[in-house]
């Protein structure tokens, strides 16, 4: 909840969700990362589903999309 910090980092896009900086909804959160993983699926809400069907049927992960770790060096 630091005042400044959310200051500095408000953006006009930031409005659609609060009401300016000092929206007591807003905090802002910062992590020390050592280590991540990403996950790449198909695009689209449709393609998703129809590829996690899929999957299911064929017992195929790779239509799920793609994963690995994610260098934080």
């Amino acid at each position: 909840t630091d005042i400044a910090e959310t200051e500095r980092l408000w953006t006009p896009m930031a409005k659609v969700w609060f009401d300016g900086p000092h929206d007591p909804s807003l905090a802002v959160l910062h992590f020390d990362v050592s280590r991540g993983q990403y996950w790449d699926g198909p695009s689209g809400s449709f393609r998703q589903g129809v590829n996690i069907v899929r999957a299911m049927i064929e017992g195929d992960e790779a239509l799920l999309g793609t994963s690995g770790p994610v260098s934080t060096a």
